[in-house]
């Protein structure tokens, strides 16, 4: 049986080819075919997936979509530009991979008389530093040098935090970016 020709761009030899392995094709070898690409279909589906989620003047981010529905984001940020002005619903963890950067953020303090009291601190991380944020606290944070980060949320899966803008925070990076 002779496989209808509708791929034009094909030579006589080409089709021949085509013919040859479709001939040869048993319900084994295709079974077998089968199988194998379910197999590197699992292996794809257990590796992370990485997406784009913003790009603009200060950078790019991206997200690394885990196979256990976790995720980590991939920030590149350019020296002199500001990121965040805001806190999340979960705690954050953030490893600096490369350059240099300065995180302002607000953090709960106990005082003797175990009143609690909010202050501001400004931290400088390099390279092979990390970055705590508790749940509620809200940061900002310049780069001094070009700076990779890798931001984590602490056992939270997608969809179970949230992201909130810490409006004085945010004042800052907005500000920023409506003058560029």
């Amino acid at each position: 049986m002779a496989l209808p020709r509708t791929i034009p761009d094909l030579t006589e030899e080409q089709w021949e080819q085509v013919e040859k392995l479709v001939k040869e094709q048993t319900p084994e070898k295709i079974k077998e075919a089968r199988e194998e690409a379910i197999k590197l279909l699992n292996q794809l589906e257990s590796l992370p997936k990485l997406k784009l989620i913003a790009e603009d003047e200060r950078g790019a981010s991206w997200q690394i979509l885990l196979p256990d529905n976790r995720e980590l984001v991939l920030i590149y940020t350019r020296k002199g530009f500001w990121r965040g002005g805001h806190y999340h619903t979960k705690p954050e963890t953030s490893l600096v991979l490369s350059g240099k950067l300065r995180t302002r953020k607000i953090i709960k303090d106990i005082d003797s008389d175990q009143m609690v009291y909010e202050r501001e601190i400004e931290v400088e991380k390099s390279a092979g530093e990390t970055i705590s944020n508790k749940a509620g606290e809200p940061h900002v944070t310049i780069a001094l040098e070009d700076y990779w980060l890798i931001d984590s949320k602490v056992d939270a899966k997608i969809g179970e935090w949230q992201t909130i803008n810490y409006k004085p925070y945010r004042d800052i990076v907005d500000k920023q970016m409506t003058t560029i």
